[in-house]
């Protein structure tokens, strides 16, 4: 977590690092198909970690758009599964960890990216739904 850089409110890898570490996702996998759905998939990347969208969406969307790592490692290849349904805070999210503050705790807590589900207006959304 040492080599994390601030972006406001959340904690993330910077992206030649996430490259670095995602020497195990298939290449083709990378490329999105429009700018459209570039911008579909980092709104849903801002309900996830709760970033001021107002302030922080262009920051990401030159990071993401630029690299475009994140957005393909946590949402495209439906490895980002992890919207919290409850009174859950998401604080920051590493390469496969989404950390979480549970109401009235000060310690996060931590899932993997796997466990978690996408919650949306209350309802799961499924898989068909994501693509």
């Amino acid at each position: 977590l040492h080599n994390t850089f601030p972006l406001k409110y959340l904690g993330w890898l910077t992206p030649e690092e996430v490259f670095m570490n995602s020497y195990n996702v298939v290449e083709s996998s990378t490329k999105l198909e429009d700018e459209g759905e570039d911008m579909e998939l980092l709104e849903l990347l801002h309900e996830v970690t709760a970033a001021r969208y107002s302030q922080d969406i262009n920051e990401l969307t030159e990071m993401f758009l630029g690299k475009r790592i994140l957005v393909k490692k946590y949402i495209n290849d439906s490895k980002l599964d992890l919207i919290f349904d409850g009174p859950y805070e998401v604080k920051k999210i590493t390469f496969n960890t989404l950390w979480y503050l549970k109401p009235g705790k000060h310690r996060l807590s931590r899932i993997h990216i796997k466990q978690a589900k996408i919650i949306r207006d209350g309802f799961e959304v499924s898989k068909r739904e994501r693509k």
